[in-house]
């Protein structure tokens, strides 16, 4: 993938990052996005539903398995272009850009974006 350049650049401040447009602003994940909190019961929902064993670790692809796993009590709830990220083990690096509205398991984060393009925070 090609990427168009930019007149001129700046040093980011962020040692791995490097130098950026120097048009962008370099701030804080925290700032740039928000917690969905939404919750549903998932017992008998028409809502599709994602558990962490559906992402794969450090790509985001979406894994699909021949359990006929139910989601039981409440689950999280997530918007198309939501990113979800799983908050147990973090360090499994599981995230997913989401492409339809549903419901996902409890050992995710679900990031809402409020001031970026989801895309480019997760590209798929």
């Amino acid at each position: 993938m090609k990427f168009k350049t930019y007149p001129s650049y700046k040093d980011s401040g962020i040692e791995w990052l490097g130098e950026v447009p120097e048009s962008w602003e370099t701030k804080r994940l925290k700032f740039s996005v928000g917690l969905r909190a939404d919750k549903l019961q998932a017992i008998n929902s028409e809502l599709s539903y994602i558990g962490l064993e559906n992402i794969e670790s450090w790509t985001g692809k979406f894994l699909t398995n021949d359990s006929t796993f139910e989601a039981e009590g409440a689950s999280n709830c997530f918007k198309i272009g939501d990113v979800l990220f799983g908050k147990l083990r973090p360090y499994l690096a599981k995230a997913f850009l989401t492409k339809t509205e549903g419901l996902c398991s409890s050992e995710f984060l679900v990031l809402k974006a409020n001031k970026i393009t989801p895309g480019f925070w997760h590209p798929s």
